[in-house]
């Protein structure tokens, strides 16, 4: 599956999906279902990210019946790293995929850790939230 992103510049590149994935889903399969996707660039180092992924998990819970699809992006190096968190400190239903060579984070180019991307049914990013986003982060809900 392809989705059309945004360059720095305003251009339009195309950005592929073939990472290793945390979860069984197929990411690929997930990008082509056309619905509106919040796609969540972060690593478990990553402070706000650790406060920030439980209410994407809410949020997910709530919309996905709706067509709403989350998909996580990790950046860690080391694939275990994410793996422990995610077994000892937060359960989330939505895929992940691990980005170990940075190859998703390259093409999206996340302006902070976290970044989510709202990407529209056609493709098209309609905004970019950089860093803890207080809707998300649970500040507001």
């Amino acid at each position: 599956m392809l989705i059309n992103t945004p360059t720095p510049a305003g251009k339009s590149m195309t950005a592929t999906t073939s990472t290793l994935e945390l979860t069984e889903q197929n990411f690929e399969a997930t990008l082509a279902k056309g619905g509106i996707l919040f796609i969540d660039f972060w690593a478990a180092w990553c402070g706000p990210c650790r406060r920030e992924l439980p209410a994407l998990e809410a949020l997910h819970a709530r919309h996905a019946a709706a067509g709403l699809v989350v998909i996580g992006v990790n950046v860690d190096e080391q694939r275990g790293d994410a793996e422990a968190f995610l077994r000892d400190q937060v359960r989330l239903t939505f895929p992940i995929v691990h980005d170990a060579d940075q190859s998703l984070a390259r093409r999206w180019a996340p302006p902070k850790m976290p970044s989510v991307y709202l990407v529209e049914r056609d493709g098209t990013i309609a905004r970019v939230f950089p860093g803890l986003t207080p809707v998300l982060g649970g500040e507001t809900m």
